[in-house]
């Protein structure tokens, strides 16, 4: 579904993302610059999800701003 809603890559805005399961759900967790960077983002999502016919009925959002962000290799974390 990323693939169909994003080509793959990070979209305008965005900063990462991961995802995986948690026993029978799916969690995914997406990191953007701007809550409009995200509405923009959501617009994509919306077209993937529906061919795909998943349901964002049971979905919840949380969000929480981000007081800091390390990137890179974990062999250069402290």
């Amino acid at each position: 579904m990323r693939d169909q809603a994003t080509g793959g890559k990070l979209l305008d805005g965005e900063l990462f993302y991961v995802d995986g399961y948690q026993g029978d759900e799916i969690w995914a967790i997406d990191a953007w610059e701007t809550r409009e960077a995200c509405d923009r983002g959501m617009e994509k999502w919306g077209p993937a999800m529906q061919a795909a016919s998943v349901s964002m009925d049971d979905m919840t959002l949380e969000e929480f701003e981000i007081d800091q962000l390390h990137l890179g290799s974990a062999e250069r974390l402290p």
